[in-house]
């Protein structure tokens, strides 16, 4: 197996972010993993959680975010 020591592996949430969904877990995993470079957290959705989701990651500028 050729393994690319450079490559970056993606945990993608993907969906409505309604409010039944939950986030702090995988924000939690995010903060706690935010050294590690070869890992990248993208959420693609839109719903009632985007507001305060997009409030938690403006505010731990210690998770980077796209929008």
């Amino acid at each position: 197996v050729d393994v690319n020591r450079n490559a970056t592996f993606r945990i993608m949430y993907s969906g409505h972010l309604g409010l039944a969904h939950e986030f702090d877990t995988v924000l939690d995993a995010a903060s706690r993993l935010r050294d590690r470079r070869d890992l990248r957290f993208t959420f693609a959705g839109r719903g009632p959680q985007l507001p305060p989701l997009m409030a938690r990651l403006v505010k731990n500028k210690s998770v980077p975010a796209a929008v």
